[in-house]
This record gives C-alpha cells, sequence and structure tokens, in this order.
C-alpha cells in the first residue's frame, strides 16, 4: 500500500520546491506503475551522447517529445491493419530517438517491436506495445520536468 496518494505527493512536492527551488520528481511504485515499469531518464549520459551540447539535447528532447507519440500511433495503425513493414519502420525510428536519450529499456522495448515487425511475428506485439506505452508516458512526464524544451503539456 502506498504511503500517500498522488495529490498528497504533489503537495509535498511543491512544497519542497518552495524550499529548495526546483521540483522533485516523483516516481509512482502503486499498482499503475510497477518496479519494473518505472522509466528513468539518464540526462548526463544522454548530454554525453550529443558531446555536451545542451541546445542540441534540448532540440532531441523537443523533436522526441513531439515525434513518439506519432510514432506509437503509427504502430496502433500497423497492428490493427496487420502491417508487419510500418511496425518495423516506426518502431526502428523510435528504437533510434530512445537510444539518442539514453533510455535502454525503452529503447529495448521498440527493439522488440522493429524485430517482430521484420519477421512478420505479429501476435504477441499488441503486449509489447502496451509495456513501450508505459514506458513512454512516463517517460515523457520525467523527460518534460528535467529539459528546458518549452514544449506544452498535454
Amino acid at each position: 500500500m502506498p504511503e500517500m496518494d498522488g495529490l498528497s505527493a504533489n503537495a509535498v512536492r511543491h512544497e519542497v520546491k518552495g524550499i529548495t527551488g526546483g521540483l522533485t520528481p516523483i516516481i509512482a511504485e502503486g499498482a499503475q506503475a510497477p518496479k519494473d515499469h518505472r522509466e528513468h531518464w539518464n540526462r548526463s549520459a544522454a548530454l554525453e551522447i550529443v558531446g555536451g551540447d545542451e541546445s542540441l539535447l534540448n532540440e532531441m528532447v523537443q523533436l522526441f517529445l513531439v515525434e513518439s507519440p506519432k510514432l506509437v500511433a503509427q504502430m496502433e495503425q500497423a497492428l490493427v491493419h496487420n502491417d508487419p513493414r510500418l511496425l518495423e519502420l516506426a518502431a526502428h525510428c523510435l528504437k533510434g530517438e530512445l537510444r539518442y536519450l539514453a533510455v535502454p529499456e525503452a529503447g529495448e522495448a521498440a527493439d522488440k517491436l522493429e524485430a517482430a515487425g521484420r519477421t512478420g511475428e505479429m501476435e504477441s506485439t499488441w503486449d509489447l506495445l502496451a509495456d513501450l506505452r508505459t514506458r513512454l508516458t512516463l517517460l515523457w512526464g520525467v523527460v518534460r520536468e528535467n529539459t528546458a524544451t518549452g514544449v506544452p503539456r498535454g
């Protein structure tokens, strides 16, 4: 059983912001976000990948926040229409974005979807996509909170 609900955690988080000047990320471990689904973003590793270029990293994050939901929608369409090639291409693009942003767990999930598209073995893909979507939902929040992208939330 969690020690406090999300509203209480958010209230405490904003109290801490008043003291420290910064928001503390909330990592959920309840029924909605099991421990193995928590997605951590290693901002320092992502910055290292782009050669320490803060501006480039922010640009990549901005693109990721705009494009990754579109790629997920393409993967959903691929599954609805049994289109393995579309699944492979969309998953491949997303995998690349995730690897540049230093998010290996979600990148591995995208890699599995890409492989399913490549081989045409589409049986377990809905479960794989659900897992990836859960990881991305958590990641989108963490990334928005830890960059100055100016991308609107929503």
